[in-house]
């Protein structure tokens, strides 16, 4: 289970939970919330790739349903390499809206940190936007997290020399069978 806060120097707070469930047969299922547009709930399935050849390296390809104040579907994928303390992750995902291409978008949300202790890690993110019309969006950022037991708390700060900084605080929690 995840959940961020979301805050602008200069816009609305939103908050976002996200719910996973991963089988022992590796199938994914995700329920988002605000996610791809406020107001807006989403269902994502998929399944898990591991490479046996490359440790460290794992896929997850989705495929989702939107509903709410957006209506569509979304593809993309979940991508996880690890080498030692190293860790980097990307989320792409391309969102089309059943009832107006100029709600389609790409979104990608990546980022690439060190884990100083088995408790804290930091590094960069990286938003990335491409809406229907528009020009390229990037909004680099940084992280900090610490872990307790199950318990994730990072805390991102994106466009952090801009006047309009977004912020991004999370609680995470994942249990284990």
């Amino acid at each position: 289970m995840e959940q961020y806060y979301y805050w602008q120097t200069k816009a609305t707070s939103t908050v976002v939970p996200k719910l996973y469930y991963q089988s022992p047969d590796n199938w994914h299922t995700e329920f988002r919330y605000n996610y791809e547009d406020v107001q807006t709930a989403s269902l994502h399935f998929g399944k898990k790739i591991s490479f046996p050849s490359i440790a460290g390296l794992e896929i997850i390809p989705l495929g989702g349903i939107i509903f709410g104040k957006l209506n569509g579907a979304s593809l993309g994928t979940m991508v996880e390499v690890s080498f030692n303390k190293i860790y980097f992750s990307s989320e792409p995902q391309y969102v089309y809206s059943f009832r107006h291409n100029d709600q389609n978008y790409f979104y990608s949300w990546s980022e690439l940190v060190y884990e100083f202790s088995r408790s804290i890690y930091g590094g960069i993110a990286m938003q990335h936007t491409k809406s229907h019309g528009e020009a390229n969006f990037f909004e680099p950022g940084i992280v900090a997290a610490a872990t307790v037991k199950n318990f994730e708390i990072p805390f991102y700060c994106f466009s952090p020399f801009s006047p309009n900084k977004n912020f991004v605080l999370g609680v995470n929690w994942q249990w284990k069978k």
